[in-house]
């Protein structure tokens, strides 16, 4: 599967067709960037189109409403993004996919924290004691937002009828869910139809950044759906080789747990990359084109 990534919100959803057929691709994911206009016009041409949805990420064509989070302590924000992914299952629905993507949102309150933290880390500056510093802070502050974004999943699952939700796992270290937040929302939402998505590149940019161990998420998040490719820090997802992943031994790693394998091109490849990354992809990735 290749998600919609590599396009702009000016993308011709014509054009960003072609490069899903010319890269091999026989089924897609819509992201959550594409604008409203954008989805509307996709879902027209899919309708005579081979290529098949398999999933979506939400919020969806939500606009200016897709900065809201589902982790808001504020509930007006919280009900604007629970408002948006609603009209994203909708959309599932419609296209015929079967999967959607939820992120959970992050620790309110925390911003600068992230910034700092992504700044040492560009400068080579973010050492582990740093990290741990950052984490608990992190921990500390959560409680309400979590609340926040547990209370939004819960009442996502019980109107996801006929869609799975795919619960995303962090890439920065201040987004839900980390590990333990995931075991509390799997048994307190046992028997919800969501389960968890594992993002390579995301793991990967954690674990650079030493907040969390690439093996601890892939372990935790490793689910029906993954999202795969090559990364180095925060550039991902590339082609095989264009980083510093061993993609293949990951994909080792999962074997048969992963029932679909999609890509989600970095937005900063061409159409052109985006082919070679999904058609090197293809060759150590099994399925990946389905």
């Amino acid at each position: 599967m290749l998600l919609t990534s590599f396009a702009g919100p000016a993308a011709n959803p014509q054009d960003i067709l072609r490069v899903c057929e010319q890269a091999g691709a026989t089924s897609i994911g819509l992201h959550a960037g594409l604008t409203r206009d954008q989805v509307d016009t996709l879902t027209t041409l899919l309708a005579g189109s081979s290529l098949k949805v398999r999933l979506v990420e939400s919020p969806l064509g939500a606009g200016r409403e897709g900065t809201a989070r589902l982790s808001a302590i504020d509930r007006d924000e919280a009900q604007t993004a629970l408002s948006a992914a609603r009209v994203t299952l909708r959309r599932a629905s419609e296209l015929g996919a079967h999967d959607v993507a939820v992120n959970l949102g992050e620790v309110v309150g925390l911003d600068r924290d992230w910034d700092y933290a992504r700044g040492r880390f560009l400068r080579g500056t973010l050492d582990s004691a740093i990290a741990l510093k950052l984490k608990r802070a992190r921990d500390s502050a959560k409680d309400r937002s979590f609340d926040a974004a547990r209370r939004s999943l819960e009442i996502l699952a019980s109107e996801a009828s006929d869609v799975r939700l795919l619960v995303r796992c962090p890439r920065r270290y201040v987004d839900f869910p980390s590990p333990i937040e995931w075991a509390q929302l799997v048994a307190e939402l046992s028997g919800a139809p969501m389960a968890p998505l594992f993002d390579l590149p995301s793991a990967h940019l954690l674990d650079q950044m030493g907040f969390q161990p690439l093996d601890l998420t892939r372990e935790t998040f490793a689910g029906p759906v993954v999202y795969v490719g090559d990364a180095c820090g925060p550039v991902g997802a590339l082609g095989p080789g264009r980083g510093i992943v061993d993609v293949a031994e990951v994909v080792k790693q999962l074997g048969n747990k992963v029932e679909r394998w999609a890509f989600r091109p970095w937005p900063g490849l061409s159409p052109a990359e985006v082919a070679e990354a999904f058609s090197g992809l293809s060759k150590i990735v099994p399925g990946l084109t389905e």
